[in-house]
């Protein structure tokens, strides 16, 4: 009797940095677009968009968690007046894992909910994309690399890939950021979701591999900066440790096959280099550049992008 008041207070506590986050997120879109927004609509299509595949993304972990027996939180959103407007959700569990296939389906549970969801609305709202617009020489844009699953997507609904200056439509790009959070999620580190799998299938190389991964990602980050900014926060959480497991009973085939499954949605969702910055080359020298596309290959397809 007494955990009804504390649950109930939790779960509106939950609900109001819900509407926050939705309202920053929300607000955030309008104001980094305010100079291409093709819809007073377009900030809520994003907000509903991406909040929606975080919010079935957390759904995901929370079902799972309790029909394993997990004692944890409802999902706490947090506001973020920057980026995509949020800086994600986090479940507090206060219980430990009582089997390597809990933690493995209650880790998987969370990026296939939202990777589901954010496969849906980019294939209903690929075709929605448009030309990018010409733009003066020198300009410098953002260009926002495609996950293989947008160019699949594209290939089907479109017949072919979407353009690498092309841009999306906002439902579109909340399903790109969906993809984005769903890759960094499954990365094997940790406490993060891909951490939590492969730390049920081989506890044991838990620590070891956490560390391998950790120097990966500074490698990449030579590449792409914002590999050193999820570095950065996993060790800035103490995300870096792995949770306890016990090692028997082994996994069942079942967990074997949701694994499997979460590997798919990794390699679907996955990109080296998210965000790339470009200058619009000069007249001559793109003319040059199409000349010699002519002559040796036929016409370039690239990754889809949007100027955000």
């Amino acid at each position: 009797m007494e955990e009804t008041p504390v649950a109930a207070r939790e779960w509106r506590r939950a609900g109001f940095w819900f509407i926050a986050t939705f309202a920053c997120v929300t607000g955030v879109y309008a104001y980094q677009n305010q100079a291409d927004l093709r819809s007073p609509l377009d900030p809520l299509w994003f907000a509903l968009s991406f909040l929606g595949i975080l919010a079935v993304h957390e759904a995901g972990h929370y079902i799972v968690a309790r029909m394993h027996g997990f004692e944890l939180s409802p999902p706490l959103f947090i506001p973020l007046p920057t980026g995509f407007g949020t800086l994600g959700a986090v479940i507090r569990l206060r219980s430990a894992p009582n089997s390597r296939q809990a933690l493995l389906e209650m880790g998987a549970a969370g990026p296939l909910a939202g990777a589901l969801l954010a496969f849906l609305i980019a294939a209903v709202s690929v075709p929605w994309m448009r030309a990018g617009a010409a733009l003066p020489p020198g300009t410098e844009i953002a260009v926002f690399n495609d996950p293989p699953i947008l160019r699949l997507l594209g290939l089907w609904r479109m017949g072919h890939v979407p353009g690498r200056y092309d841009s999306y439509h906002p439902a579109t790009f909340g399903a790109w950021a969906g993809c984005l959070l769903t890759a960094v999620n499954l990365i094997p580190v940790g406490q993060f979701d891909g951490g939590h799998v492969l730390n049920a299938i081989h506890p044991r190389s838990a620590r070891v591999r956490t560390f391998v991964v950790l120097a990966v990602m500074v490698v990449l980050g030579w590449w792409s900066h914002s590999w050193w900014v999820w570095a950065g926060f996993v060790v800035a959480l103490g995300a870096w440790r792995p949770l306890p497991v016990p090692e028997s009973p082994p996994l069942p085939l079942r967990a074997w096959l949701v694994a499997a499954a979460v590997a798919v949605v990794f390699a679907l969702t996955f990109m080296p280099i998210p965000i790339e910055i470009e200058t619009t080359p000069d007249a001559a020298s793109q003319g040059a550049t199409d000349a010699a596309s002519l002559e040796s290959a036929p016409p370039p397809t690239g990754d889809g992008a949007t100027r955000e």
